[in-house]
């Protein structure tokens, strides 16, 4: 069996994809500290998100982030995820960084190419 990203075992495209997010997600929130698992919990009990939920509901976890964060803060932390996915990815998956491409829009991109490449 073939090895995505970091060792995953290669099962689809969109588990592996979804895996790969979450270890950033992960990290990227970890910058917080304890206050990750505040957001977790913020995002289960307001709009029943679980964090597994969240690679494929990208746009409910950037508009909650925004209400609990306030849009700066949650920009800010948004970047964090993508830099720490771009961290998990081989370079030719990483698109180029650009500060206006919504959260949601970025995923998507690096989502597509990590189809495209079939890891």
């Amino acid at each position: 069996m073939e090895e995505s990203p970091k060792g995953m075992k290669k099962e689809t495209v969109k588990e592996d994809f979804e895996k790969v997010f979450l270890v950033a997600l992960e990290e990227g929130l970890s910058t917080l500290g304890r206050g990750k698992d505040v957001i977790f919990l913020f995002l289960e009990s307001s709009c029943s998100l679980r964090k597994e939920e969240i690679p494929s509901n990208a746009k409910l976890f950037e508009l909650m982030l925004s209400e609990m964060l306030g849009p700066c803060n949650a920009h800010f932390i948004e970047e964090l995820i993508i830099y720490k996915l771009f961290d998990l990815l081989p370079r030719e998956l990483c698109p180029k960084f650009r500060n206006s491409v919504p959260f949601q829009k970025m995923l998507e991109n690096i989502k597509r190419r990590f189809k495209d490449a079939k890891l």
